[in-house]
């Protein structure tokens, strides 16, 4: 029962995660009218992978369901094994730059 429950987190913290990039995307490129520039390539990376992380865990929610997981017999979608992989270490990327910048400041 807990690895469902940490699924289901994981579940929302990449949809969270996802939506709030995309809203602050949105409300550069819309509401304050800014060119899209390099720079915004990556939130907009990390949303597409969260997305793709997102499905990731829909697909694989119900393995866990059971109290004891049995050999799972499944297809693999390598893309979205990858996808969940670039997303994680993305995340990690961004926490090392705040990191980083706190230091510096």
């Amino acid at each position: 029962m807990l690895r469902f429950i940490q699924k289901i987190l994981l579940t929302l913290v990449s949809i969270s995660i996802s939506l709030l990039l995309l809203f602050a995307i949105f409300m550069l490129l819309v509401e304050e009218e800014k060119n899209f520039e390099i720079s915004m390539l990556l939130p907009f990376a990390i949303v597409v992978f969260s997305a793709l992380s997102f499905v990731f865990h829909l697909k694989t929610l119900s393995f866990y369901r059971k109290d004891v997981i049995t050999k799972a017999h499944y297809r693999k979608d390598k893309p979205f094994w990858i996808a969940n992989l670039v997303f994680a270490f993305s995340l990690f990327l961004l926490a090392l730059f705040f990191v980083i910048s706190f230091t510096k400041f």
